[in-house]
């Protein structure tokens, strides 16, 4: 049931569609089966199992030869896990997907049709809906769209992870996941690939973020080193894509307020 080989090809055309498990819960198949039914799209679900999360018995996923698992009971960290399934994919694409979150029908074949339409684009991401844990809508990240949202990730992520669709070659030319960042490493990632080409958000909600009572809150310390590694990458990336030093230091301003605030804002809820 174990497949712990890295990748020793790619695939052209193919998705690896990557879902870091940490704990198994009952959103699990929700999301897998959200994947599975993406249509006109070659794919696979690449399943890491992970911080003493076993694979269930009789597991009906696995009964779809799309389905791979991958499983170490190290606390890998939602970075490990996510490259982990990175260096056992197959696949030209990466897409990336939380456990508990949920694909929209046509997502991936939508982002497809992006990366193909401008080859200089290294990653498509799309605007997010938020859903309880039954399921129903309840709101939306607006977040910027268009073709190139370099500059807005200067401020802040406006590509939330689940919904990545990015080209593998790149995610793997810039060293993947950072293993050291223990938070925001996806944002991290993401800075990364900004500064080798585009990276687009569309305007449709192809992913559903779910949001309920026995999600695990990451609280970031804003005096991490994580934080100030982000500032290192948005410094490179503002050079790279000619945002002026001055105009990076006032977002960092602005960005680590915001972190403290809601830092102190946790603090004081208790």
């Amino acid at each position: 049931m174990t497949d712990s080989s890295s990748a020793t090809c790619v695939v052209p055309g193919l998705v690896s569609v990557v879902i870091p498990i940490g704990g198994v819960d009952r959103w699990l198949d929700i999301a897998v089966e959200s994947a599975l039914a993406q249509s006109d799209v070659a794919l696979e679900v690449v399943a890491v199992f992970n911080n003493g999360a076993e694979v269930p018995e009789n597991w009906g996923p696995l009964a779809d030869p799309r389905v791979r698992v991958i499983f170490d009971p190290a606390p890998l960290g939602p970075g490990g896990a996510g490259q982990a399934g990175v260096d056992a994919a197959r696949g030209e694409f990466l897409a990336c997907l939380d456990a508990d979150d949920r694909m929209r029908p046509g997502r991936l074949r939508r982002q497809l049709e992006t990366l193909s339409a401008d080859p200089e684009v290294v990653l498509v991401s799309s605007r997010v809906d938020w859903i309880d844990d039954e399921g129903k809508v309840t709101g939306r990240f607006d977040l910027p769209s268009g073709p190139d949202i370099r500059a807005e990730l200067i401020k802040l992520n406006v590509a939330p992870h689940s919904a990545w669709l990015a080209r593998m070659d790149a995610v793997r030319a810039v060293g993947g996941y950072d293993l050291g960042m223990n938070q925001m490493e996806d944002y991290d990632l993401l800075l990364r690939l900004g500064v080798a080409g585009p990276i687009a958000v569309l305007p449709e909600a192809l992913t559903e973020y779910r949001l309920h009572p026995e999600q695990l809150s990451r609280a970031v310390r804003p005096n991490g080193h994580y934080v100030r590694k982000i500032a290192d990458r948005r410094r490179a990336l503002g050079d790279a894509i000619g945002v002026s030093r001055g105009r990076v230091a006032l977002a960092r301003a602005w960005w680590e307020m915001q972190q403290w605030i809601m830092y102190i804002g946790r603090k004081v809820r208790g």
